[in-house]
């Protein structure tokens, strides 16, 4: 049978928006793909903190078992150190890494 899918949109930087979408239903997977720069740009008060902050957001509404995919232009996702990813890989230009929600070392 077919897999249930479901796409929702919110801002990762306001954890009211995310906890809205969640409470929906808990994703068991998140897909990024970050901004980096040429074609567009974090925005909002908070953009300059780019993706530990975004790991943070995120962590704070998910459970320990969901796992957060990030994409990113170049050699590297720049997680911040906030957690270790699970697997990493490179097609082309851009880096993706998986990470485990459980995983994020934060606060």
């Amino acid at each position: 049978g077919a897999l249930p899918v479901a796409v929702h949109r919110a801002d990762v930087f306001q954890p009211g928006e995310l906890a809205a979408v969640v409470s929906q239903a808990a994703p068991d997977i998140v897909i990024t793909d970050v901004p980096y720069g040429e074609q567009t740009s974090w925005i909002g008060a908070d953009g300059g903190a780019g993706v530990p902050e975004m790991l943070g957001s995120l962590a704070s509404v998910l459970g320990g078992g969901s796992v957060i995919a990030v994409t990113a232009r170049g050699r590297r996702v720049p997680v911040g150190g906030v957690a270790r990813p699970r697997a990493s890989f490179r097609v082309g230009n851009r880096s993706t890494v998986l990470l485990k929600a459980s995983d994020l070392s934060l606060g």
